[in-house]
Order: structure tokens, then sequence, then C-alpha cells
């Protein structure tokens, strides 16, 4: 039986088998071109899995993969051999290791563009027979990664958050480090350093999400199928600063952002925003989506996420506008700005 999935390349993809109480646990990768099934791994050094759930892959070509006990729980599964752990292995079915424990149910995995953060969602909360208890984690963890072509490395285990409701079981990390996971309120958005910035409900709620580009998402409940396209029908957040500095995020929705009288950071996150600064010396940091800044003043900061923009930038004046583009086709539109004396200035920050 499959659960999560991963792609390596075209033409194939590894995937983590359940098991059940004849057939071994384990991962395999599928040639869809080919039609063809080959067994990695079903194994650790004589010892069978648990029952593999989700899965990612480095750069490396090293899988990443979580092992909760649910399929004994379940009763697919015999009684358990290994631990609630996260392993690594690489494509040969060779190095293989365990490299995370000290969960009660690790459950789902992402990893970040850089590569240089894995998220794991740890689900005790909910035992095989859909029991909830609230004392245990429901919980979104943080690693830093370190990578490498056998010896994948995690430290620095840092709380991000909680569900709002039941557990974080699907979990995705968008371009800006934005952090998408489904529960049992539906989707729900937390920005990178963890705090809540979006629910989106749905009736029954998720129990996995994928990207498909960078404005859509697949949303899976239990028998049903979701697309969610982000940022999209004419929907529009109004975002408010106040006298005091501070930082505005915005949300996965279209947003007009209005900063207050402080020197205050605007985070444009996902949508097609519109910003306006206030009476302080504003930072705009912009992120996915077309922005529009409506009133920049010369010497403001605008910082520019480089996994998303690039670095290659491009400046043309457009009227009396000045438009910030990108190779990677995203651009931002700053109202009433000379080009001359924008660039004069040392606006542009790269994060």
């Amino acid at each position: 039986m499959a659960n999560g999935a991963v792609e390596i390349n075209p033409d194939e993809i590894a995937f983590t088998m359940q098991g059940d109480l004849s057939t071994p646990a384990g991962i395999a990768i599928f040639n869809h071109s080919k039609n063809k099934t080959r067994l990695l791994i079903n194994n650790a050094n004589g010892q069978e899995f648990n029952s593999p759930n989700d899965i990612v892959i480095t750069d490396d070509d090293i899988l990443l993969f979580t092992d909760p006990t649910y399929g004994f729980e379940q009763n697919f599964r015999p009684k358990p051999e290994l631990g609630n752990w996260v392993w690594s292995v690489d494509l040969q079915g060779e190095n293989l290791r365990m490299i995370a424990d000290g969960f009660s149910k690790p459950n789902g995995l992402a990893l970040n563009k850089n590569q240089d953060k894995l998220l794991v969602t740890d689900t005790g909360y909910y035992t095989g027979d859909g029991q909830a208890h609230p004392e245990r984690p429901r919980t979104i963890y943080s690693y830093a990664l370190e990578p490498s072509a056998q010896n994948p490395s995690l430290s620095n285990k840092t709380v991000l958050n909680i569900a709002t409701q039941g557990i974080p079981d699907g979990i995705k990390i968008d371009a800006s480090g934005n952090i998408w996971t489904g529960t049992q309120a539906g989707v729900e958005m937390l920005n990178k350093h963890g705090s809540l910035q979006e629910i989106i409900p749905i009736n029954g709620g998720i129990s996995n999400l994928t990207f498909a580009g960078e404005k859509k998402l697949y949303l899976l409940g239990e028998t049903r199928l979701w697309t969610l396209d982000l940022a999209t029908g004419g929907r529009r957040n109004k975002i408010f600063g106040s006298r005091k500095s501070n930082q505005l995020d915005g949300s996965a929705w279209d947003d007009r952002i209005q900063a207050g009288h402080g020197n205050d950071i605007i985070n444009a996150a996902s949508g097609d925003d519109q910003i306006k600064g206030g009476k302080g010396d504003d930072t705009f940091v912009l992120s996915l989506g077309k922005d529009v800044i409506l009133d920049y003043d010369i010497g403001e900061t605008i910082q520019i996420n480089r996994d998303v923009f690039g670095q290659n930038l491009t400046f043309q004046q457009m009227g009396d506008d000045l438009n910030i583009s990108s190779s990677t086709g995203l651009n931002s539109l700053l109202l009433n700005t000379s080009l001359d004396k924008f660039q004069t200035t040392e606006a542009i920050q790269f994060i």
C-alpha cells in the first residue's frame, strides 16, 4: 500500500510502501515510462520498517522518509521492530541511516528551496484508531539540514507551531519560505518563522497537499481532491499598521497593506499586493506575486527574495512609474518613481 511519493527524474518516482501483515514495508521506485517497479529497501539491518509515510529527495539524490507505527496500530502491520524515526538512504538502497528520533509519530516532511531546512510533523495526537490524545504532539518541527551525498545530518530541532485543529499532516514550503500544511481545519499557512498567517477552511480537513507551479495547490482529503488557485477571485485583504513600528505580513491572497507612522517592515507574501508606505522610513519585502508600491519614497529600502526573483534585475521607466522585473518572470511596480533618482540610491537589498 503506497503512501507518500516524490519525483526522482521525469521518468521515475520513489514512493513509500506501508506493507501489510505478510509483505514488508519499505521504499520502491516506479518507472512510469516502462511501467516497472523495483524495490529499493524493505528492512534496516534485518529489522522490518513500520509503515513508511512521507518522503522527499535532496539535490544530492538522498531520500529522506518518515516511518511511524500507524500500521501496527491500524492492524495491518506486525509488532514494531524499529522506532518512530526519520531515515535517509541513497538511490542505490545504500547508506541507510536513522537521522532523527524522539517522535511520537513522525509524519509529513518538507524541504525548503535552499535545502538547508527540513520540516517534520509529529502527529502522535491521533493514535491509529483515530482517538485524539491532547497531551501528545500535533507539532511542526524545523531542523537545520547539512546535506551530503552519503551522510546528511540534522541539527537544531526547533518547534515552529502546532495545528489549530487536528494534526499537521502533509506539509510543503513555497519559494518564499511560507509553510503550508493540511489539518482538520483545512489548509493552514504559516510564515517561515512559524507564525500562523491564514486558514483556508475546507470541510473534512486536508491530509496532504502539493504545489503545481507557484499559484496552484492540489489538496487531498480522505476521498476527495481539490485544486486551490492562490491570490485569485478578486479578494483583497486589508492590513494596517499603527503609530508604532510594525512588521506587516501579507497573506496568501491579494492584499492591500497600509503602513502606519513607524518605520515598518512590509512583507508582501504570495499575492498580487498593493502596498502603501506610511510616515516612517519603511522597508518593502517583495516576493511571489506582482506587487505595486503605491507611494515609494526615494531612500526607503526594498528587500528582494533572491530565491524567488534571482539577482538579475531589470529596471525600466514606464511613464511616471518604475518597473522592477527579473529573469524568473516576476515584476513589481513603483508608482511615481524616477529611475534616475532611484539608481543613485542603494535601495535594493537581497535576502
